[in-house]
């Protein structure tokens, strides 16, 4: 972390990491900066995924998964708890 790995405008490639005690939080959390960082790829909203495989303490693969899932859902919000949240009446 650092100058090394400072993004700048003629940064190609990012790996993004999540790191948490719940895979749930986690996915939601990469799937929200993933989603902000793909707006400004040179094709927008492009994304590679990647495997992640969990290895035991002898090295054997015992569970894969693709990431990020990009998951989508709807929500319901009253107009007066929106406006509430930013500020208005």
């Amino acid at each position: 972390n650092g100058a090394h790995s400072k993004i700048s405008l003629e940064t190609k490639n990012v790996f993004i990491e999540c790191t948490a005690t719940d895979l749930t939080k986690a996915n939601i959390v990469l799937d929200t900066v993933v989603a902000m960082f793909s707006e400004y790829c040179a094709e927008p909203f492009s994304v590679e995924p990647v495997e992640v495989s969990y290895v035991d303490a002898e090295g054997k693969e015992t569970n894969k998964y693709v990431t990020p899932q990009m998951y989508t859902r709807r929500e319901k919000a009253g107009v007066d708890f929106v406006n509430s949240l930013i500020g208005i009446d």
